[in-house]
């Protein structure tokens, strides 16, 4: 056991010599073979990340990411995979690739669900998803997000973003049951205007004109209370 112990300090060092003369790839190969030698040592969750820190750094996005998925899917729970979570998505969502972006930020929120940013990372999971017009992504993390925050203040928020993206599926009655549900929970005023008016556009898809009618004069008295 002490033997091991030497030879991946050995290994992880190897790593870190390129790495601090800027040869990223150099670096992140020597971390990636340590991890694989012992992957049940601690020090292996910390090379697998190091690995995808110094791909980023060399412009391997691809690279990295591929580092970061090992680190979540091989060391569930830990701290190290969940900065390699965090570290994935916003990596893509700097150069805007929204869905990758979600696609780890939901990572985060499963799979390390008592880590500190969880609930961020999951709201941003919906947000983005919703940006990309991934919309059946955007339903599942969104009825996920319900299910494991129901009382936090942005589960209202939540509920008008599912309520989208039906209707950017262009499934009418679900996004009219969700604009409903919308704006019987929300305090805000000025979304459930917009709310309304939406349950009015849905709902005339859909061929019911008379309830499209109420939900529009409906908004018409909440504008009114709400410029009172």
């Amino acid at each position: 056991r002490c033997h091991e112990t030497w030879i991946i300090q050995a290994t992880c060092k190897v790593g870190e010599q390129p790495a601090e003369r800027g040869q990223h790839a150099e670096a992140a190969t020597a971390y990636l073979r340590a991890a694989e030698e012992f992957p049940e040592d601690e020090r292996s969750r910390q090379a697998v990340y190091n690995a995808g820190l110094e791909r980023q750094r060399a412009g391997d996005l691809g690279g990295a990411a591929e580092a970061y998925e090992l680190l979540i899917d091989r060391y569930p729970g830990s701290s190290e995979g969940a900065l390699g979570a965090w570290a994935g998505a916003q990596m893509y969502e700097s150069i805007a690739q929204f869905s990758d972006a979600a696609r780890f930020y939901e990572s985060y929120g499963r799979h390390f669900r008592e880590a500190e940013k969880a609930h961020e990372a999951t709201y941003n999971a919906v947000l983005l998803r919703m940006t990309a017009n991934d919309n059946d992504e955007a339903i599942v993390v969104g009825r996920y997000y319900l299910e494991r925050y129901p009382r936090h203040e942005n589960a209202d928020d939540v509920y008008f973003f599912i309520g989208r993206a039906h209707e950017g599926n262009e499934d009418w009655s679900e996004a009219a049951d969700t604009y409903r549900e919308y704006v019987r929970r929300t305090r805000d005023q000025d979304r459930k205007v917009e709310a309304q008016t939406r349950l009015a556009q849905v709902l005339a898809r859909g061929g019911d004109e008379r309830a499209s009618a109420a939900a529009l004069e409906q908004a018409v008295r909440t504008a009114r209370r709400q410029r009172r």
